[in-house]
């Protein structure tokens, strides 16, 4: 039996936000805005271009958009279900001026692949391009994968990176093309199994010259789940 989406809506400061599932509402809004994972060690002054890959309903771009008035938000999603409530949202709040959306995934190459989702819910905060992200029960649903490289704007000052597994192929594709910005946030989706990986990405950007700040839950973030979420900051800190 598939659990259908049960909507709930919350204030994130002054924005009012629609979500299909109340439990992922709590927690990104607790994430996001109560412990404010998006903010920087070192503060950044009127960043213009944000990129939000990952844009799932429109949690953090919303908070980007009250943190950073003068920026504009490039929001990526692949999901269809949580890209309408991310344009329901946007609109909403009245920042069709202030983003752009796109109904993609984002890797390092283009055409079209799998995208699994839950077997027992339309909604879920692990869907993924990675079958294992689901514990290797996805459901797929084919869906257009664009090179974040070849879309990304050059004049991009803050990535934000919560893209399931698919952050460790695209830091290294945006650092091979001298993309990187000079802040990033990434959520990395660490399995201890698969050694290596967690030390190439942070070896790829701190070659890029970002000095990188972690946090890290202890366990992880489901139960059953091998993965353990890191939080990782880098950023090119001012001479």
């Amino acid at each position: 039996m598939i659990r259908r989406p049960h909507d709930v809506e919350f204030y994130a400061w002054g924005h009012l936000l629609r979500s299909p599932d109340e439990s992922s509402a709590v927690l990104l809004h607790e994430e996001i805005f109560v412990k404010r994972i998006y903010e920087f060690p070192v503060r950044i002054d009127h960043p213009r271009m944000i990129v939000d890959c990952g844009a799932n309903v429109g949690t953090a771009m919303s908070y980007f958009c009250q943190a950073y008035p003068d920026a504009h938000v490039l929001c990526i999603e692949p999901d269809p279900l949580s890209f309408s409530y991310l344009k329901h949202n946007v609109e909403r709040n009245h920042l069709q001026n202030r983003t752009t959306l796109l109904n993609v995934a984002v890797a390092d190459s283009h055409g079209t692949r799998p995208f699994y989702a839950s077997p027992v819910s339309q909604y879920s905060l692990r869907m993924s391009l990675d079958r294992d992200r689901m514990g290797g029960v996805g459901v797929p649903t084919p869906v257009t994968v664009e090179r974040l490289s070849q879309i990304v704007p050059l004049e991009t000052d803050i990535l934000k990176l919560d893209v399931e597994g698919a952050e460790f192929s695209i830091v290294n594709d945006l650092q091979e093309e001298d993309l990187l910005p000079s802040a990033l946030a990434v959520e990395v989706h660490h399995n201890p199994v698969l050694r290596g990986r967690l030390p190439q990405l942070l070896g790829t950007l701190e070659e890029a010259g970002l000095n990188c700040t972690l946090d890290a839950n202890p366990k992880p973030g489901f139960p059953g789940d091998p993965y353990q979420d890191i939080m990782v900051w880098a950023q090119r800190y001012p001479k």
